[in-house]
């Protein structure tokens, strides 16, 4: 099974967007994320709001990186 989609941050209208499969899920004025990967990808995301809510998306397969992880980033 192909995953199609990801998690983008839009800093315009300060959102969370997580679309995978068929489902788009909007997260407004993200304060803290926390994120749990594991070798195979991202496998779930906790973020709290702005106003104190938090949210958890699990995913049922890990998400694969599309971009080098900050550590194989040399300055």
């Amino acid at each position: 099974m192909m995953h199609r989609g990801g998690v983008t941050y839009d800093s315009r209208d300060d959102l969370l967007d997580v679309a995978l499969d068929r489902t788009d899920h909007l997260i407004y004025r993200p304060h803290e994320i926390v994120i749990e990967e594991g070798t195979a990808g991202l496998m779930s995301i906790a973020v709290t709001a702005g106003d104190g809510t938090r949210q958890i998306v699990c995913l049922k397969e890990a998400l694969k990186r599309r971009l080098p992880s900050p550590e194989s980033v040399r300055a």
